[in-house]
């Protein structure tokens, strides 16, 4: 299988942004900000008395809700700056400081996004955005927020086969604590996964597979994934029988060129490639087959335990798959599954039968082209 370490399965932190928000504070907005939220509004929102309980900026904005930055300080002093999504644009609310408004919501709390020896940040998406990449690219974690004390929030973590310097720091984008990468010279902000022992990232590929020995009652299995941890920076791991080290790797951002990395990754390995057209590929789309005959196919395209799948949009994925055409183990799978009942339909068969009736050995089935 594709290369990396040994790991276990992300969770939350390498999920959409919709899926890792987690509740505002329920700070009150000031007078200025309802002030303002009136005139935008049209509507006629109630004046603040300092002692009665004020509704959070999400409810005055119809079920849309409130991204939040809030900066941690030991002596207390931090901070807290909230944005709402307005029919203009977005309108910023900070303590105590005049309102603020703009197109991106982003770059108006861009300078209170930095982590430093004693400043850390809590960061809490809406779910409106903006989206975790774009957080990661313009949060600043300084040198020096490396070095302080260690603790629940500050700790090194140590990734097989990457010799590069990572330490958690007291920050967090939703529900994911984020760390500092030291790479060429730069500390990069990355997530850290929920057993905050390893990377997270955006899923751009990942195969898992199982299989059975062929002979001794043992049973292997694995997988790998390549991910996006910032920008072009990305990561190669996998885990399990075949697991390796893991390594950084350049992922483009531009679609086509990052369709090639995709696609490349995936021909790495026969497995990837064959669990890639069982997953996106049509089958039958003539209507060749009886129902019957398509009802023994199906049976048998479920029978290999291995899943891969591209983490991507849809054109970009479409890309993926007009390069992996270019393949010529991809595109005899590609026709096989398009036309069951031609050459390499019926190989592909005899093949998965074989596959079932022997011992279910993914190796057999790898080398199904050479099954005259």
């Amino acid at each position: 299988m594709p290369p990396g370490p040994a790991s276990s399965h992300p969770g939350p932190c390498q999920l959409s942004v919709t899926e890792v928000v987690s509740a505002g504070s329920g700070r009150a907005p000031s007078d200025r900000v309802l002030a303002r939220l009136r005139d935008l509004f049209g509507v006629m929102l109630p004046r603040v008395d300092e002692d009665a309980e004020v509704p959070h900026v999400a409810q005055l904005q119809h079920g849309d809700d409130v991204f939040q930055v809030e900066t941690i300080r030991p002596d207390g002093a931090g901070r807290t700056i909230q944005v709402v999504r307005t029919n203009d644009g977005y309108l910023m609310d900070r303590d105590g400081l005049p309102a603020r408004t703009g197109p991106d919501p982003v770059a108006l709390v861009q300078g209170v996004l930095v982590v430093d020896a004693a400043t850390g940040v809590r960061i809490t998406p809406a779910t409106w955005g903006p989206a975790v990449s774009e957080l990661l690219a313009v949060l600043r974690i300084d040198p020096s927020a490396l070095d302080g004390e260690q603790d629940d929030d500050r700790f090194d973590i140590e990734v097989d086969g990457l010799d590069e310097r990572i330490v958690a720091v007291p920050c967090w984008v939703g529900d994911c604590h984020v760390a500092g990468l030291v790479h060429e010279g730069r500390v990069v902000p990355v997530l850290v996964n929920d057993d905050e022992e390893g990377l997270a990232g955006e899923e751009l590929a990942s195969c898992t597979w199982s299989s059975e020995s062929g002979g001794a009652p043992v049973s292997w299995s694995g997988g790998a994934e390549l991910l996006r941890l910032n920008g072009r920076l990305g990561l190669e791991r996998s885990w399990g029988d075949e697991g390796s080290p893991s390594s950084l790797a350049e992922v483009p951002v531009e679609p086509e060129a990052l369709a090639e990395r995709i696609a490349g990754w995936l021909s790495y390995d026969r497995g990837s490639l064959l669990g890639a057209a069982f997953a996106y590929e049509p089958f039958d789309p003539d209507g060749s087959l009886s129902a019957e005959e398509r009802a023994q196919w199906e049976a048998l395209l479920v029978a290999p335990d291995l899943l891969v799948t591209i983490g991507t949009d849809a054109d970009t994925r479409a890309l993926v798959l007009r390069v992996l055409e270019r393949e010529d183990d991809y595109a005899a799978l590609q026709d096989a599954l398009m036309h069951p009942t031609g050459s390499n339909g019926q190989e592909l068969r005899r093949a998965l039968e074989r596959f079932v009736d022997d011992g279910r050995v993914l190796d057999d089935l790898l080398t199904w082209r050479r099954d005259a």
